[in-house]
């Protein structure tokens, strides 16, 4: 009976390890499948975070402000570890790092700010820390090429202009000055709060509006003023701006001449050219260089100064000058220094007094000289004023024929017509004398038998004319060394 029991037991455990297997096939396939999705969940949420657009930690830096230019290299946050970002750059900050410090770098300024946590992942740079300014110089001073500036925004090329934007961080102190063509004013102090820049409540107690005085006869010979920064060409009555307690230098022209550098504290009074400063020159001649309407060139003045002429010129230059009379100007110049004494031409030998001399016999036919570039012929006993040393070049007309260019050296001599210079040749023609009568062509007079007509002549230049007689053709005839004409 024991022995059964145990026998039927041992069949039911068999039975029971034959369910536990068919069990056990039964559920495999589903929990294979199971374990696929389980360890499939992590792939594909790996798989989802690559090809995600933006990360959860990425935060997007945004600096601007309306109605002024942050977008440049002066604005940037930098000192919590990213280094340098720009208005749209990126960084990474888990939410576990915040709140952080940053560094604000803005138009020359550096402040730091607190950055909390913010839902958009954004850090602004805005109306929140920056303010606007506006730069507001008066429309005078700014006509006048007055500008400002703040130290650490702007150069010479870029200044700060009327009514310009300027972003600044709110709270700090900028310094700035007034700046007119160069002259600078002194410093002054601006608490950014947001509202203007008023320049003209400073310039009310900084700037000086300076008046340029020339005395009226320097004013009347055309003088003008340069002041530094200013250029020059500034005229009697006009009015600069300038910071006070800056030292600009000037000098002033006239007639082409430059004063020597004068230096002007600026204190608000006017910048005046002082009798001192400046010499009404007198131009006095000899009689004889003014009957010759001669005139004194001027080096830069001109060369129209003649006799009593009053040239005004700065006081303590020296001045280059030489006589031009009947066209010739003296190869020789001098210096004058201009300290109010006259200029006196002519006290040194520098010119001749030259006389024509021609022949009587010539003079009769109505023989003249003709010097070039003096214009009409010059006849005998006529006296003309040229400079020492200059070579000039004439010719002798006589019945309306021109002779060969000869040339002379002025040296006090005369300039005399000789007998090399022409030739008498005797009228030779049939019957007695005023039977017939002998025309040189373009000259009126008549000659006839027995009369002697003058040419000019030279051994080099025989030269030629046409006659006729009795009115009748035209012959042409060379001047010969002698002879008759018939």
């Amino acid at each position: 009976m024991d022995q059964y029991k145990v026998l039927v037991s041992w069949d039911i455990l068999e039975e029971m390890e034959m369910q536990a297997i068919r069990k056990s096939k039964k559920w495999r396939l589903p929990f294979i499948a199971f374990l696929i999705v389980i360890l499939a969940v992590p792939l594909v949420l790996t798989t989802m975070s690559v090809a995600g657009d933006v990360d959860p930690d990425q935060w997007t830096v945004s600096i601007g402000l309306a109605g002024c230019n942050t977008n440049t290299s002066d604005f940037y946050i930098d000192g919590f570890g990213e280094g340098k970002k720009y208005d749209g750059d990126t960084f990474i900050r888990v939410q576990a790092n915040f709140p952080f410090n940053f560094t604000l770098h803005a138009n020359g300024t550096t402040t730091v700010h607190t950055q909390a946590w913010d839902e958009d992942h954004t850090l602004v740079v805005g109306a929140n820390i920056l303010c606007c300014m506006v730069v507001d110089i008066p429309d005078d001073f700014a006509a006048n090429g007055g500008d400002a500036w703040i130290d650490g925004i702007g150069n010479d090329e870029n200044p700060i202009t009327d009514l310009q934007s300027v972003a600044l961080p709110s709270g700090v102190d900028v310094q700035w000055y007034l700046r007119n063509h160069n002259n600078v004013s002194q410093k002054y102090t601006k608490h950014v709060d947001c509202s203007p820049l008023v320049a003209s409540e400073a310039m009310q107690a900084s700037t000086c509006d300076m008046e340029i005085i020339i005395p009226q006869d320097l004013a009347d010979a055309g003088a003008t003023v340069r002041v530094q920064g200013f250029g020059a060409g500034l005229a009697n009555g006009t009015h600069v701006q300038l910071p006070v307690g800056v030292t600009v230098d000037w000098d002033f022209t006239v007639n082409g001449k430059t004063s020597p550098t004068f230096y002007k504290h600026i204190d608000c009074t006017p910048l005046e050219i002082l009798p001192c400063m400046y010499c009404p020159m007198q131009v006095l001649m000899p009689w004889d260089l003014e009957n010759a309407n001669a005139r004194v060139r001027i080096v830069s003045a001109g060369d129209q100064w003649y006799h009593g002429d009053i040239c005004y010129l700065p006081t303590g230059i020296y001045v280059e000058w030489s006589v031009i009379v009947n066209g010739f100007e003296e190869d020789v110049s001098h210096l004058k220094y201009v300290d109010c004494t006259p200029l006196v031409a002519g006290c040194a030998p520098t010119y001749c007094a030259m006389e024509i001399d021609i022949p009587d016999a010539l003079v009769a036919q109505g023989a003249s000289i003709r010097i070039v570039g003096l214009g009409p012929g010059h006849t005998d006993g006529e006296v003309i004023v040229l400079p020492i040393g200059e070579t000039i070049q004439w010719y002798l007309t006589v019945n309306n024929l021109e002779g060969p260019v000869h040339e002379k050296h002025i040296d006090c001599t005369p300039l005399t017509v000789t007998g090399n210079d022409y030739r008498g040749l005797t009228v030779s023609i049939a019957g007695p004398p005023g039977a017939h009568t002998l025309q040189i062509k373009g000259c009126a007079t008549l000659y006839t038998k027995n009369d002697i007509v003058y040419v000019p002549f030279s051994n080099i230049y025989p030269g030629g004319f046409d006659y006729r007689v009795d009115g009748g053709g035209w012959t042409h005839r060379t001047v010969p060394p002698g002879g008759n004409i018939s």
